[in-house]
C-alpha cells in the first residue's frame, strides 16, 4: 500500500522539525480509507502527507507560514553566497586585514602601577585630610583597603626584577588624580561658604 513508507516518515519528521507549529511531540497516523498519513501534535496542528495512486513519490500539503515566507526571504537577503550557496543574496565583503594584537610589556604594566598609585594617593589624601572637616569620609579611614604602600612595593619589585627605571606619572594618572583633588577642593570651599 505504501511502498515508500520510510521516506514518508522521514519527510514527515523533517516537516515536524522545520515547522514552528510542531513543538509538541508528534504522532504519525495512517488512514486506511484514503492512503493518507497524518501528522498530529498536541496543538491540533495537522500536516497531511499523501501519495497519489499513479505515482510512488510523496508530496506534502501545508500552509506556508510567516517563517517560511517573509522571514526566510529576509534572512536570505542577509546571507552571502558562500553562507547559503543556493539562496544567498548579500555581497561578499573582503575581511579587513587582521591586526597583530597588542602585547603589554613590563614597562607598560609598571606605568599602569605608577599611575594607579598617584590616583590612590589622591584618594587616600582626600579621605585622611582632617582639614576638610568632612566627617562623612571618616568611615573610609583605616579600612585595610589602602593601596599606596602595596603599590609602592609592587613598583619597586618590578623595577628591580626586570631592571626597569620607575617612570614619572603619566598624563592619564595625573589628570585623574589632580581632578579628584580639585573636585574635593571645590566641594570643600562651597560647603564652608
Amino acid at each position: 500500500m505504501f511502498p515508500r513508507l520510510s521516506s514518508l516518515v522521514v519527510v514527515g519528521l523533517h516537516i515536524a522539525v522545520g515547522c514552528t507549529a510542531f513543538t509538541a511531540p508528534t504522532v504519525l497516523t495512517r488512514s486506511n480509507h484514503n492512503n493518507n498519513i497524518n501528522i498530529n501534535n498536541n496543538n491540533n496542528k495537522h500536516v497531511r502527507l499523501y501519495q497519489s495512486s499513479t505515482s510512488s513519490s510523496s508530496t506534502t500539503t501545508t500552509t506556508a507560514g510567516f517563517i517560511e515566507t517573509e522571514l526566510r526571504g529576509a534572512a536570505m537577503r542577509l546571507h552571502t553566497a558562500s553562507q547559503a550557496p543556493k539562496e544567498g543574496q548579500a555581497k561578499e565583503e573582503k575581511a579587513p586585514p587582521t591586526a597583530k594584537p597588542y602585547t603589554p610589556t613590563h614597562s607598560d604594566y609598571l606605568q599602569f602601577l605608577v599611575d594607579s598609585q598617584y590616583v590612590y594617593r589622591a584618594l587616600e589624601d582626600i579621605v585622611n585630610d582632617d582639614n576638610n572637616h568632612n566627617d562623612q569620609l571618616a568611615v573610609f579611614r583605616q579600612t585595610g583597603l589602602e593601596r599606596v604602600i602595596p603599590l609602592q612595593q609592587d613598583i619597586e619589585f618590578i623595577s628591580q626584577e626586570y631592571n626597569i627605571q620607575i617612570p614619572q606619572v603619566g598624563i592619564y594618572g595625573k589628570t585623574y588624580g589632580d581632578g579628584l583633588r580639585d573636585m574635593m577642593t571645590t566641594t570643600t570651599t562651597t560647603t564652608t561658604t
